[in-house]
């Protein structure tokens, strides 16, 4: 491994440290020093590369507090050298004023990835997602709200979530311009990063339509994706998924979720809204709700869940009732 990265790691090392302006003018001043610095790198590396990349950020952020050579050399010694090690230090040493934000944001990458049974594959979060998922709390807010119709505020607050992740995570999470576990203090009791996510996506897609032209519009298919995870999450009560996914509709252009929550299997909101208010013989929506379970279109799961229809069918529905000229049967 260490001869197969040694050249990789090496280019690294001269193109993100040795280039950099102000290692270029330590160089200048004390040229064996800085020479030295760089060799022990390459050599505490053992191959592994995203260590060196670990390291160089510290190192970085110690150039940009004016450290000189035997400051980076003191860092550098401090620093494991094996990569979880690494990531334990690095964790275990943010400040503690920042820790549960730091724990906030670790918890909402985490979710923001691909799992067994989503609706459709999750995408990476954008940055103006990432800050609204964490001021979540500000959204009944007017000043928030009407702060966020000016394209040049959004595009300040993206930037400041930029510098946001770099203090808060020590440079484990950073954003990218392209379209085994570490304990840290506990956030605040009762925080759902998936929550916050659908929350964050709903008011997202509900912006401004000026501001939505110049950023990145999450896909409606990413909300529901999110949805039907927290309709899993059993520590999520009925209540609170009847109150998220009822506002929910209209980001997602429907009067009702409940079309939605048959095609996407979302089994205990159904049962919850329908226990509330059964609408399954009532014509309220462009298709009979069984025949959204039994007809599986585009836009569905490809496959008939027989637990959504013993629901739909426990609540009234009617195997035989018509539409365009045939029952679903």
């Amino acid at each position: 491994m260490e001869d197969l990265t040694r050249t990789d790691i090496q280019l690294y090392i001269e193109d993100q440290l040795v280039q950099d302006q102000m290692m270029q003018r330590l160089s200048t001043e004390e040229p064996i020093a800085c020479t030295k610095l760089v060799q022990e790198i390459g050599e505490a590396a053992q191959g592994v590369f995203l260590w060196v990349e670990l390291v160089v950020k510290s190192l970085l952020n110690g150039l940009s507090n004016q450290d000189r050579v035997e400051h980076l050399s003191k860092r550098l010694k401090q620093l494991p050298r094996g990569l979880e090690d690494l990531y334990t230090h690095i964790v275990t040493n943010i400040d503690n004023v920042y820790q549960e934000e730091a724990s906030r944001l670790y918890q909402l990458i985490a979710v923001a990835i691909e799992q067994p049974g989503d609706w459709k594959p999750a995408e990476t979060l954008s940055v103006l997602s990432v800050y609204l998922a964490m001021h979540e709390e500000s959204f009944l807010d007017p000043k928030f709200n009407t702060e966020l119709q000016d394209r040049d505020i959004v595009l300040l607050k993206c930037k400041e979530t930029n510098v946001f992740l770099k203090t808060r995570c020590g440079g484990l999470i950073e954003l990218q311009y392209v379209p085994g576990s570490t304990e840290i203090v506990p956030g605040k009791e009762g925080f759902n990063p998936t929550i916050a996510i659908v929350k964050a996506l709903d008011y997202q897609v509900k912006m401004d339509a000026f501001v939505n032209q110049w950023f990145y519009i999450p896909p409606k298919d990413q909300i529901i994706t999110y949805a039907k995870r927290l309709d899993s999450d059993k520590k999520v009560s009925e209540a609170e998924l009847i109150h998220l996914f009822d506002r929910l509709g209209q980001a997602l252009g429907r009067e009702s979720m409940l079309p939605i929550a048959v095609q996407a299997c979302m089994t205990r909101y159904l049962q919850a809204k329908l226990r509330q208010h059964n609408v399954v013989t009532e014509k309220k929506f462009e298709r009979p709700l069984l025949e959204y379970a039994l007809v599986p279109t585009s836009d569905s799961e490809r496959f008939i869940r027989p637990e959504v229809v013993s629901i739909l069918l426990s609540f009234g529905a009617k195997p035989n009732q018509k539409f365009d000229g045939q029952s679903p049967w």
